[in-house]
């Protein structure tokens, strides 16, 4: 006699939704995708949920995800579903993506493309799969690929309303070409991202647009451009959406313009500095910020004739660095990462 297969909804979220190192919110949302996968009519529908569910365990458990992404694709290819197993390859070149598996990621996103060239498939999926695509081109510098495929992935973000693709892949596009020098490009996209979030009320990609802004507009030595683009950015610093990671970010990123470009005795600097040195008491920024804090204090400090602060900052600006080079010689360095989807929502 044939032995019954478990209902895999049933088995993953007795396996995961009752775990308590979760967070609440995300046992709330897989918990309620995995109940809606077991009620779901088609293959397309049971799969979709999974992956939703996978998406959510991405960055905190890649594992998890790849878990739930083989169960996926053992439905889809049971159904032989084209949509279904495209969907599937769309998440597992997610989590090669995570895993900084570049061969893997550029693996199964060509898998779904194929897919698409006897199939049509959603616009959604196509965009997931040509983000991979782009993520992998720009990791391997072919900026001309990575470019048109991450075009490409805003353009099926747009035919199917996403407005949080739409905003992060434009980030994306604008945040390569940052990194490739071509500024005036840059800003066209750091424009269309505002566009975006603001419509979707995405005040920390708002935030961290600005922040790409001034990085523009420093390298063409467009400083009172810089200025502004901080003046604008400056009420989004005060909200809780805006998360520390980016708060940090935007305070140094304003202390270095001042100490640089700003006129002494450098206020801004001084004032953000001090938002940073706050932030850093109740919660870790992350390390690059950590250096920032300390090399622009140790240039304020010893612009005010401070030398004992200036040398005390001053060396925990080389500890930390030092500390940072370690690491990246100890593990395979994330380059580049797109900005990632928050938890309330699962679009691909």
């Amino acid at each position: 006699m044939m032995r019954r297969r478990k209902n895999p909804f049933l088995l993953i979220g007795s396996l995961f939704i009752s775990s308590f190192c979760m967070a609440q919110e995300w046992r709330i949302k897989t918990d309620s995708l995995l109940k809606a996968g077991q009620q779901a009519g088609t293959p397309v529908q049971k799969v979709k949920y999974l992956t939703e569910a996978a998406f959510i365990f991405l960055l905190q458990n890649p594992d998890t995800a790849m878990l739930l992404n083989n169960e996926a694709e053992s439905i889809a290819a049971a159904s032989g579903n084209d949509t279904a197993l495209a969907m599937v390859y769309a998440g597992k070149s997610a989590v090669y993506l995570i895993r900084d598996n570049n061969a893997m990621t550029l693996e199964y996103a060509l898998k779904g493309l194929t897919i698409s060239e006897r199939t049509p498939l959603p616009p959604d999926v196509l965009a997931a799969i040509y983000r991979k695509l782009g993520y992998v081109y720009r990791n391997n510098n072919q900026f001309t690929k990575c470019i048109e495929a991450y075009k490409k992935a805003l353009v099926y973000s747009e035919a199917s309303n996403n407005r949080y693709d739409m905003a992060t892949t434009s980030s994306n596009i604008g945040n390569i070409f940052n990194s490739f020098k071509q500024y005036d490009s840059a800003l066209v996209y750091h424009a269309k991202t505002l566009e975006f979030a603001r419509a979707g009320n995405y005040k920390d990609i708002i935030a961290r647009t600005y922040i790409q802004i001034i990085n523009s507009y420093n390298a063409l030595k467009q400083y009172e451009r810089s200025f502004q683009a901080v003046a604008d950015m400056r009420p989004y610093l005060v909200l809780r959406e805006v998360t520390p990671l980016t708060k940090g970010l935007a305070y140094t990123k304003i202390a270095s313009l001042d100490m640089q470009h700003g006129p002494p005795p450098h206020k801004l600097a001084a004032m953000y500095l001090d938002s940073m040195k706050r932030l850093m008491a109740t919660t870790s920024p992350g390390n690059d910020n950590l250096i920032e804090y300390y090399l622009n204090r140790a240039l304020l400090e010893f612009s005010r004739d401070q030398y004992d602060s200036a040398s005390h900052a001053l060396e925990k600006y080389h500890e930390l660095k030092k500390c940072g080079m370690m690491r990246s010689s100890a593990a395979m360095p994330r380059s580049w990462m797109p900005v990632m989807k928050p938890v309330k929502k699962t679009p691909r």
